[in-house]
């Protein structure tokens, strides 16, 4: 049996369905469409934020095939004598384009909504930074445990003292002995400094005795003493023969005697020892004479000349030494007074390290390990296992600090790429994470010129705190919701009804739907894009009709 397309339509409203399927001819194979009719009688639900919106309630009417010059097509009649399935399929030579999901435009309220993570940060805080002139070691006795509320002046940490009064005591003992060493340095250079001048008169003294020495011997005493020794040889030898003579007078007188008394054998006897003791005398002056002559006289002569040059050689030590002794004295007491100066400084870098032995709160606050990095205190359990009792801490960093809970602010992250949505003066709201109900008035106060970290800027926000917030306190985290951009009635579609121009990535278009079911491109102006709906501000009308996704291209086309 043969049905015509009104019999056709009759059948499925016989049947009962709220949705008509309607076969959209494609070459070459086969498709279909749903189209689903809303009951008249329904009422109308609003949309959600963010979704499209529904179809309009009123019944579309089924379009027809149209052929490539846009005309409808007659009617299919089927082919005689062949059965009634077969002959209402429809043929593949027929073109038809899917009509595709469409979305329905319409005036609704828009906003923009940027969300940043955020903390809790003091306004006023004091970090305490263990910087010792010159001890390192810092062995903690006892600390204040995190989050206890101090006083100023309050004892925060106590290090272990017995090592650093000890090393004071050994410092104390090189302190007076380096004041005992400057004493005899100084009088040692008094003492050199008088001296000096003595010694070297001595020397130019003693120089110019050995010169006038030396002169005399050369022009006065040697040939004197020559001839000393020559006058005694001659003397002792004179002595002899007077002797002799003298002995020989007496022989020949008392020869004359026939008789020799007594007395004059004692005379001759005298006179022969006289005799025999000049020969020896004489024979020692010759020994003696020959001895001078060839040793003593030279031995002298070397003597006073080496003397006068020995003279010459330390007068010149004397006058070169002096002054460098001098010098090198000066230098040795400045270098004892410069090492006691330096002594001095330690001892006193001793004395004020021994004072950071305690530990004292600047001011009254909370008490937080570490310090903070951008509000965060992602540090303070490291700090807790150093500052435990029998911990050695590290100068030059922050043990504690001192957080003073009221005022507060928000440091919050901004992402480079809500960089634009976000400017100075927007209000919005902070949410603390631990009290998800509470609801903070918010405003952006500052925003960071540069980037702090990678895609990342700092924005800083002003909360109100009131009274009942007492428990927030700062490290906490929270939410900053802020809304750049809000409109009570715009025209916004879903971003993927939105495509961008091949030849133009700057060019948007929007595939807008016909009462004949054909859709046609149309350029469109955007505005604010959030979350998956972007603002169309030119070239759409609510009540227009968009496809939801570009159709594919049939075969062949």
């Amino acid at each position: 049996m043969s049905l015509s397309r009104g019999a056709h339509r009759n059948l499925w409203c016989a049947i009962g369905a709220t949705a008509i399927i309607s076969f959209a001819w494609a070459r070459p194979g086969w498709g279909y469409q749903v189209v689903r009719e809303a009951d008249p009688e329904a009422p109308i639900a609003a949309p959600a934020e963010g979704t499209p919106a529904a179809e309009p309630t009123k019944a579309e009417p089924v379009v027809e095939p149209a052929d490539e010059a846009g005309e409808p097509k007659p009617e299919a009649k089927p082919d005689e004598g062949k059965p009634a399935e077969e002959a209402t399929r429809p043929k593949t030579d027929e073109k038809k384009k899917p009509a595709g999901a469409t979305y329905t435009v319409t005036k609704e309220p828009f906003k923009v909504e940027v969300s940043l993570d955020g903390v809790f940060e003091a306004i006023q805080t004091s970090e305490i930074v263990l910087r010792p002139e010159t001890w390192s070691e810092f062995v903690v006795e006892s600390a204040v445990e995190a989050g206890t509320l101090v006083k100023k002046g309050d004892v925060l940490l106590k290090f272990d003292p017995r090592n650093i009064d000890w090393a004071i005591r050994d410092m104390e003992n090189d302190r007076e002995l380096s004041y005992l060493a400057i004493k005899q340095a100084e009088d040692e250079l008094k003492h050199l400094e008088q001296e000096s001048p003595l010694e070297l008169e001595v020397a130019e003294q003693s120089a110019r005795l050995i010169t006038q020495e030396l002169k005399n011997w050369e022009n006065i005493d040697r040939a004197y003493y020559e001839k000393s020794n020559d006058y005694q040889l001659r003397y002792a030898k004179q002595y002899v023969e007077n002797a002799e003579e003298e002995l020989k007078q007496l022989d020949k007188m008392y020869a004359a005697d026939d008789l020799t008394e007594e007395t004059e054998e004692i005379i001759l006897k005298r006179q022969r020892e006289q005799v025999d003791q000049a020969r020896f005398y004489f024979e020692r002056a010759k020994i003696e004479h020959a001895r001078t002559i060839e040793q003593e006289i030279p031995r002298q002569d070397e003597s006073i000349r080496l003397g006068a040059r020995l003279a010459e050689i330390k007068l010149a030590r004397i006058q070169s030494r002096t002054p460098m002794e001098l010098g090198r004295k000066k230098l040795e007491l400045a270098k004892l007074r410069y090492e006691q100066s330096k002594t001095d400084e330690r001892y006193a870098k001793l004395q004020h390290d021994r004072g950071l032995m305690e530990i004292y709160a600047p001011e009254d606050g909370v008490v937080y390990y570490g310090r903070p990095i951008r509000g965060e205190w992602s540090g303070s359990s490291g700090m807790a296992e150093q500052i435990r009792r029998g911990g050695n801490v590290s100068a030059q960093q922050a043990l504690m600090t001192i957080v003073v809970p009221r005022p507060m602010f928000v440091r919050a992250k901004l992402p480079e790429k809500e960089l634009a949505q976000v400017a100075i003066g927007q209000q919005g709201r902070a949410v603390p994470t631990g009290f998800p109900d509470t609801k903070l008035v918010a405003a952006v106060s500052r925003i960071s010129p540069i980037p702090v970290s990678e895609g990342h800027f700092d924005a800083r926000v002003t909360v109100d705190l009131g009274p009942g917030h007492e428990a927030l306190m700062p490290g906490m985290q929270c939410s900053v919701k802020l809304v750049p951009y809000r409109q009570a009635e715009a025209i916004a579609v879903p971003s993927k009804a939105l495509f961008t121009d091949d030849l133009d990535d700057a060019n948007r278009y929007v595939l807008v739907v016909g009462k004949d079911g054909e859709h046609a491109r149309r350029d469109v102006t955007v505005g604010k894009v959030s979350g998956d709906r972007t603002e169309i501000v030119g070239g759409l009308a609510a009540g227009e009709k968009i496809l939801l996704e570009k159709p594919e291209p049939a075969k062949g086309e």
